[in-house]
């Protein structure tokens, strides 16, 4: 109830006015797509080119052992077109990394789509 002789709400708390700036619309950022880094699936197929991602700072092949790459590695580039009967993929290092290839567990790495398609 509302108006005079109603009843006053004591768990009511009166707020000062908003100070806040007012909000203005923001423009979008154009340019590249959005990049997007989703696992390799075991049964993925036209790997072969595509850049990737380490999912571990620790990489291993399919017995447990250390991958061959430089420990600051990040990205890599896949070299085979599918996981192999091991559940490896051979990569190697990309941009100014020293050149070098390994085979890593696929569920180690993750692969770089453009949102929206591709």
């Amino acid at each position: 109830m509302t108006g005079p002789g109603a009843a006053e709400d004591p768990t009511a708390v009166e707020h000062p006015p908003s100070t806040a700036a007012p909000r203005v619309p923001v423009e979008q950022p154009s340019g590249p797509a959005l990049t997007v880094w989703r696992p390799v699936r075991a049964t993925e197929t036209g790997l072969s080119g595509r850049p990737a991602r380490l999912l571990t700072s620790e990489p291993t092949d399919d017995a447990g052992w250390p991958a061959d790459l430089p420990a600051d590695v990040l990205d890599v580039v896949i070299v085979e077109d599918t996981p192999g009967p091991t559940a490896t993929l051979k990569v190697r290092t990309s941009g100014n990394a020293a050149p070098r290839t390994a085979r890593v567990r696929f569920d180690q790495l993750a692969v770089h789509d453009p949102f929206g398609g591709g």
